[in-house]
């Protein structure tokens, strides 16, 4: 036995293809007096369910720090391995440096301790970029 009769189920399902939001699935649940679980559940068993896509706060599709690395890597056509602690940097400075290796902006220079060789910094010229966030630290490589 369904909890839901044939008319029900049609109702819902051209509802929800028409306009395939939250607040239809609130609509629906509301004009059957089911729970909004029921009625995506229901929804999801027909097939026509979507969930709702996470973006991130700038609007984006979201994205870890290990892709974001696995990016440059590619782009520099060196192996992943070889930027191993890169993903620990701040996200803002990871996508500032996938945009400089991507050509977005110019890297101005590459400055270099003798003294420790492990302290690497790329400096870019952002001032003509939208997306600069002046208080983004330098990347260590």
């Amino acid at each position: 036995m369904s909890n839901y009769t044939e008319e029900m189920t049609d109702t819902m399902v051209r509802e929800y293809t028409n306009n395939p939001c939250p607040e239809t699935v609130e609509m629906l649940a509301e004009m059957f007096g089911r729970s909004k679980k029921s009625i995506i559940g229901k929804l999801s068993r027909e097939g026509v369910y979507r969930r709702e896509v996470y973006v991130s706060k700038t609007g984006e599709s979201p994205i870890t720090k290990v892709e974001i690395v696995s990016n440059i890597a590619e782009v520099l056509g060196v192996e992943v391995g070889s930027l191993a602690g890169l993903e620990k940097s701040p996200k803002a400075a990871l996508r500032n440096l996938e945009k400089a290796v991507a050509g977005s902006f110019t890297i101005k220079q590459l400055v270099w301790n003798d003294n420790n060789p492990e302290d690497v910094h790329l400096e870019w010229d952002l001032k003509n970029d939208p997306e600069y966030e002046p208080n983004v630290p330098k990347v260590s490589l």
